[in-house]
């Protein structure tokens, strides 16, 4: 915008938690399958981070780099209008996930269940905290 504000748009709603997973924090979740007491899983195993709403990232992202940073939603129309491509498969995901969640009705085994505290792993705080901002605010 006019006024340095910068806008994330997605088709997602705000205040509706996505799924998060830290590539780093993978080898937690690993080392805590192939201990002996989880030897028979029985559902698929669900490595999350951390659950954040677009309104919690953008918030997290603005604090990191320093810059005011909103969100907005936009109806996937609108964003095919300003970027074509992947939002269509996009729109579809959110669409998903708003509706019956990250695994819908599917059984899963999470870090809870495997002894993987929240400690063990990077909130979104963390990883935002942790990355080079400069590169995306080039002046």
């Amino acid at each position: 915008t006019g006024d340095n504000t910068y806008v994330i748009r997605t088709s997602y709603p705000p205040d509706v938690p996505l799924e998060m997973t830290a590539t780093g924090d993978i080898g937690v979740y690993v080392s805590a399958i192939l201990k002996p007491h989880v030897a028979k899983l029985t559902a698929p195993v669900l490595a999350l981070s951390e659950p954040c709403t677009m309104r919690q990232m953008v918030a997290s992202i603005s604090k990191a780099a320093g810059k005011r940073i909103i969100y907005e939603q936009a109806s996937v129309e609108e964003l095919e209008k300003e970027n074509r491509g992947f939002v269509p498969m996009m729109g579809e995901m959110y669409g998903y996930f708003e509706e019956f969640g990250f695994c819908g009705d599917m059984k899963i085994v999470n870090g809870k269940e495997l002894g993987v505290g929240t400690e063990e792993v990077t909130g979104f705080d963390r990883f935002v905290g942790e990355q080079d901002w400069g590169f995306w605010f080039k002046e």
